[in-house]
């Protein structure tokens, strides 16, 4: 079992069970090399989900007491002051657009090192 949010992606390309006991509203910035994304873990697994067929997925909805006294002091990282500066452009302007380019590059690294990853669906070379 996959208990790491950072392996959801890692846990579903590996064709392996991801499941957390709580968390699926809590809201996460997913960083992207270039880009920031802020959404709940739920929406998250839901993007993966529609990439990987068949990914064993769940995040169930309740808060545990860490997540409580997480939540009210937790801000979202923004881009809007960045969006601004010249020569800077957005280079995955969603979630989904990310998502798909860290499984692409995930799965060509698991190929390299001889591990089959999980069928993809949609993910262009």
């Amino acid at each position: 079992m996959i208990t790491g949010a950072v392996n959801v992606l890692e846990g579903a390309l590996r064709g392996g069970p991801v499941h957390f006991d709580h968390g699926d509203t809590v809201p996460h910035d997913y960083t992207q090399a270039e880009d920031i994304a802020g959404v709940a873990a739920g929406q998250s697994a839901e993007i993966v989900r529609e990439f990987i067929p068949g990914a064993d997925i769940s995040i169930r909805p309740k808060l545990n007491d860490y997540d409580r006294l997480e939540i009210p002091m937790r801000g979202l990282l923004a881009m809007d002051s960045v969006a601004g500066q010249p020569g800077y452009r957005v280079r995955y302007p969603n979630l989904r657009d990310g998502v798909a380019q860290h499984i692409r590059r995930h799965g060509e690294f698991f190929s390299r090192q001889g591990v089959a990853p999980a069928p993809t669906k949609g993910i262009q070379p």
